[in-house]
């Protein structure tokens, strides 16, 4: 919709709530269909038609778009009727009237439905017909006004002819009407839409229309207004604006909406939005890479929801906060919540108190734990039990927590080599989390899985490289992917040159995500390994900090693989590590080891003992599944 909008916000009641009434007043005289009344019920209870395709809201300000919300052509013709009957504002009167009458049932006819006051559509009649007999007699003319544009314009061939030679005349002169798009809502109506916008923002990442951030915009200027009545204490408004400078990466713009916002709740002393906004705040800052403003925000948010006793929202507080130090461990030092240097006392107290107040809560911090135990020396038993108890407590909750508990379940049925697991459980998540924008960061997560085994490479790239999400920070997270994905490529094909051009990149565009920047190290020291800079490589391992243990093994496996280049034999660092892996169940690094072992043993003349081995390990490698260690292993083993 490109035209101009002229907007009339109306207090209380507006044309779609009389159109409303007509539907209702055919229903009572005769047949209906029930999608149509569905409909109907839905926007009594404000609850807004989203467009499937494009998880977008759809504003109803004309009769076209009627029809195509109803897409009935009875009812639709006999609601165009009833309208087109209503030609002044005696006859609005008149039919308001008939409204009323369908709830007394003294006066209503026997062939009519009845509807009683506590029924839907009861008390929506009563509600609306109120609401029309306390307009005063300049807001009655603009709502009829409102509702004559509503059902549009007169047809050319219904004109008079003096009509028809003045649109001629003003057609000669260009001065035609600008050709504006009218909308008559009430305020109520509209706020809700907001909240709307901003659960389809959150939900699906789609921006807001261009004809929506106008209705909205006007709800916030001086235009739009109707008997002096102010619209511009519109909180969620900012917080929506907030939401899209924060998808298009606006620091300053994301700001200035959040700012507003919370100043807007501190003057209405709301103590509940006052650390709502604390924790957006948190999360600008944490978005933007500002992290001690982040730990700073949730610090005061955590004061105030201490000061309220408000143990749900100190809860919700406190996981967020774990999830946040689970990706920034080197930020312990600068945080006086907790006065430990790790995450397990604050996990072990977000359980306990998630468990009796949030299920949703209590699914994702069960999941964080089940990710900190698997990548910190734990047992495969005590976090695959874990694991366990946290699908157990996401299958009885939402579609969005069940699909986030799918995706580590499936993280850790990979982690201990069981592709086959992984994979349903990954395409479990990716059916969960459909129409919403989590649904792409799984797809991109398991296209890159997938590339990372070498199943697939070119079109797994190809994949990855078309995905085009709204959100910009998502949009640089799947680039920053592609370029890894490059950067394998190009060590594959022993291009070290193309690798290290790239890799270059990488480690000057500061990234902010601990995972992907211990891969960028990763990478950094492999192509060190492949130009043989060993003393270059091995520093780097010895710098590297913060590392989870799983982390650790594959930078013992990476000293074994510069050892085992040097001439050197790194056999009891390689059997810790093999056995290490074994016990806390990382196949990918269990098949790695025994590889290099594998090649060791066999540059020294043991193929008897290689071949004795190799029955024990190719079932694992060939159930990881993991085609660029399968094909190493043959190599050697054949």
């Amino acid at each position: 919709m490109t035209n101009a909008i002229d907007l009339h916000l109306f207090k209380d009641i507006s044309p779609i709530q009389i159109v409303i009434l007509i539907v209702i007043k055919v229903y009572s005289v005769s047949n209906v269909s029930p999608n149509v009344l569905i409909k109907i019920a839905r926007l009594i209870e404000h609850k807004h038609v989203v467009d499937p395709d494009h998880q977008s809201l759809i504003v109803l300000s004309d009769l076209e778009s009627l029809r195509q919300f109803f897409n009935d052509e009875a009812c639709f013709n006999q609601l165009s009727a009833m309208l087109s009957s209503i030609q002044s504002i005696e006859d609005l009167d008149r039919v308001m009237k008939e409204f009323k009458e369908l709830v007394n049932h003294e006066e209503l006819n026997d062939n009519a439905k009845k509807f009683t006051t506590s029924s839907l559509f009861g008390a929506f009649i009563l509600q609306t017909c109120t609401f029309y007999e306390q307009l005063d007699f300049h807001q009655t003319i603009c709502l009829y006004q409102s509702l004559d544009q509503f059902r549009g314009t007169q047809p050319a061939s219904n004109k008079g002819e003096l009509e028809r030679a003045l649109d001629a005349q003003l057609a000669k002169f260009n001065l035609n009407p600008p050709n504006e798009v009218h909308v008559s809502t009430s305020k109520p109506y509209l706020d809700q839409l907001i909240n709307e916008q901003v659960t389809i923002l959150e939900t699906f990442g789609t921006p807001t229309p261009p004809y929506l951030k106008e209705i909205m915009r006007l709800m916030s200027s001086t235009r739009g207004s109707i008997e002096n009545m102010g619209f511009n204490h519109v909180p969620n408004y900012y917080y929506l604006l907030y939401l899209e400078n924060l998808a298009n990466l606006d620091y300053n713009g994301a700001v200035d909406s959040l700012h507003q916002y919370f100043d807007y709740m501190v003057s209405n002393n709301s103590k509940y939005f006052y650390h709502f906004a604390l924790i957006s705040k948190a999360s600008l800052h944490q978005y933007f890479g500002e992290d001690q403003k982040a730990i700073d925000s949730i610090e005061e948010a955590v004061s105030v929801a201490r000061e309220n006793k408000d143990n749900a929202t100190l809860t919700y507080i406190l996981s967020w906060f774990c999830n946040f130090m689970h990706h920034k461990p080197h930020l312990w030092a600068n945080q006086s919540l907790f006065n430990k240097t790790s995450g397990d006392n604050l996990l072990e107290f977000i359980i306990k108190k998630s468990s009796s107040v949030n299920q949703s809560l209590l699914a994702v911090n069960l999941g964080f734990e089940t990710i900190h135990m698997m990548n910190n020396s734990q047992r495969v038993a005590t976090y695959m039990a874990n694991l366990v108890k946290t699908m157990y407590v996401a299958v009885n909750d939402s579609k969005a927590t069940f699909s986030r508990s799918a995706a580590i379940s499936s993280t850790a049925w990979d982690r201990l080599g069981i592709a086959s697991l992984s994979e349903v459980y990954s395409d479990i998540a990716l059916d969960y989390s459909e129409n919403s924008s989590e649904n792409i960061t799984l797809e991109a997560k398991r296209l890159y899985h997938q590339f990372q085994k070498g199943v697939n490479c070119e079109e797994a790239y190809l994949q990855i490289s078309s995905l085009s999400p709204h959100d910009s920070s998502l949009r640089n997270a799947i680039r920053i992917q592609t370029l890894l994905m490059q950067i394998k490529l190009y060590l594959q094909q022993k291009r070290l040159r193309k690798a290290k051009e790239v890799i270059d990149v990488l480690i000057s565009s500061n990234i902010k995500d601990i995972a992907v920047r211990s891969e960028v190290f990763l990478l950094e020291i492999e192509i060190d390994i492949e130009y043989e800079n060993y003393t270059q490589a091995l520093s780097k391992i010895n710098k590297m900090r913060y590392c989870d243990d799983y982390t650790v093994l594959k930078l013992h496996l990476l000293k074994c693989q510069i050892f085992n280049r040097s001439g050197a034999v790194p056999l009891s660092l390689l059997l810790q590590v093999i056995s290490l892996s074994k016990n806390y169940g990382f196949a990918s690094l269990l098949v790695e080891a025994t590889i290099l072992l594998f090649s060791t043993l066999h540059k020294h003349g043991y193929d008897e003992e290689v071949k004795k081995f190799a029955d024990s390990i190719m079932p694992i490698a060939f159930t990881y599944g993991d085609e660029n260690l399968i094909r190493s292993a043959l190599e050697i083993v054949k």
